[in-house]
């Protein structure tokens, strides 16, 4: 069953890496964290920053938000 889910979270990431951008509710559904808490550390330079897109359109690159997703994981080991 582990290799299933391995298996699974790799063909996410896949398609995660394939979209290019994230939009700040898929953020948050990824790493777990409210807005608050995701420009919190934007500001203090532990998260990536968001781009600009438009006036009122922030993303971020996926791929940046995997690598810190895998950077917290190989923290907590």
């Amino acid at each position: 069953m582990e290799s299933s889910t391995r298996h699974e979270n790799s063909l996410v990431i896949q398609m995660l890496q394939q979209v290019g951008f994230l939009r700040l509710s898929s953020v948050e559904l990824l790493v777990g964290l409210k807005k608050s808490a995701i420009y919190k550390r934007c500001a203090e330079g532990t998260f990536p920053k968001p781009i600009k897109l438009s006036p009122r359109l922030n993303v971020w690159k996926a791929a940046d938000v995997l690598a810190w997703i895998e950077k917290q994981s190989q923290l907590s080991r």
